[in-house]
């Protein structure tokens, strides 16, 4: 079978039952991508050289033995934050090279940023393990992620929890946690509504059970001072 015809199977395979990630590429063990479904510029070079640091050029060598996951970094061949599953291609002794699967962010993003029944405030967003947002913000317009950096009482606690805290906006929020681990990496998921939101609409909901005996309250409180009333007024 010649290149070109192999190259073509390889294709077809990939969008048959890999069409979730974004791009595959094969390395030999000398760094150098001799095929990619997306020919980007990543294409035809040697991808361990200083011309392109990156952590899938840092991590390769490490994955000669099993496999390894390099969490979502800016990838400038796509010029877009991907992440990427080494596998080592092996033959008894022998190491041949690198089967990479890159995955894009988009997939993640969409269903994040899909927010059907959050209300006007709530929203759920990724966070890494560095403290950098994976996912877009409800409520900045420009793109930040990789570029927002979240420190809140959220990212600050391990494990899961439920608290009143002050988000990344500087606005409380009620916010509901929960640190995992994703193939060696450790990331952050998170729901939050402003606490305002969750106020007003708790009350909207209790609206005639919390204003009925308030109303009550306040007329009975009026007819017991009214003899007051009038004993200071005729004075």
């Amino acid at each position: 079978m010649s290149r070109q015809r192999l190259e073509l199977e390889i294709d077809r395979h990939f969008v048959a039952h890999y069409d979730k990630f974004y791009d595959v590429l094969l390395i030999d063990s000398n760094g150098f991508v001799f095929h990619s479904i997306r020919k980007e510029s990543d294409y035809n070079t040697i991808i361990v050289s200083d011309t392109l640091p990156t952590g899938l050029s840092q991590r390769l060598t490490e994955a000669s033995g099993s496999p390894l996951f390099v969490d979502f970094e800016y990838y400038r061949p796509s010029d877009e934050p991907a992440a990427f599953h080494i596998i080592p291609v092996t033959t008894r002794s022998s190491h041949h090279g690198w089967l990479v699967f890159q995955q894009s962010l988009n997939r993640i993003n969409t269903i994040l940023t899909n927010r059907r029944g959050l209300g006007r405030t709530g929203e759920v967003y990724l966070v890494n393990s560095s403290g950098l947002m994976l996912s877009e913000s409800r409520f900045i317009k420009n793109p930040i992620i990789l570029k927002k950096q979240i420190n809140t009482e959220a990212i600050g606690t391990t494990g899961s929890g439920n608290r009143l805290i002050r988000d990344y906006r500087g606005v409380m929020v009620f916010s509901s946690f929960e640190e995992f681990e994703l193939l060696g990496t450790s990331w952050h998921i998170i729901a939050e509504v402003d606490e305002d939101e969750v106020i007003t609409v708790y009350y909207d909901r209790h609206v005639e059970e919390l204003a009925d005996p308030i109303v009550e309250y306040i007329s009975s409180s009026a007819h017991q001072s009214e003899p007051y009333r009038r004993i200071t007024g005729s004075a």
